[in-house]
């Protein structure tokens, strides 16, 4: 995964693309281009000259995420989970957190949300429960929340 926030100016043109079309006439090879820009990121920046793009993906989403729904392959490409650590269970991030994954683990280090000390990313479902099932069994009385998302999540 690229913690590097995608420029939202990049995705201006393959949403705008898409958007002209109705999302029940959308082929994979449609949205590929669109899903090959978005694979492994973490964060889109919709700020600034981004913020277009940004919102241009916005407008899109969700046909976006429906359409990804229903074709596995696209799914595959851009199917984000977040992890978020309650910080009211806890006063910062648990400094734990440096010590994953435990020796011999199959899964990879930790993705960091850019910004934050508390938000995870994960490419897959099995690996974001791995760090949750860690994290609760590591530090009792903290309160994690999951979220699938379409795409990645938009800094503005």
């Amino acid at each position: 995964m690229n913690p590097e926030p995608l420029p939202g100016k990049l995705l201006l043109e393959p949403a705008t693309v898409l958007a002209k079309k109705p999302a029940s006439k959308w082929k994979e090879q449609d949205v590929k281009p669109l899903a090959d820009i978005l694979a492994g990121r973490v964060a889109i920046d919709g700020t600034g000259e981004n913020q277009q793009g940004a919102q241009a993906l916005g407008m899109i989403s969700a046909d976006l995420t429906e359409f990804a729904l229903s074709h596995p392959k696209i799914r595959s490409i851009i199917d984000p989970i977040y992890v978020v650590v309650d910080l009211t269970t806890c006063k910062n991030a648990p400094p734990n957190i440096n010590n994953y994954p435990p020796p011999g683990s199959p899964h990879v280090a930790l993705v960091i949300f850019p910004g934050t000390n508390h938000v995870f990313s994960f490419n897959n479902e099995s690996a974001a429960q791995h760090f949750v099932g860690w994290l609760q069994g590591s530090t009792p009385g903290i309160r994690v929340l999951v979220f699938h998302t379409g795409h990645a999540a938009v800094i503005y």
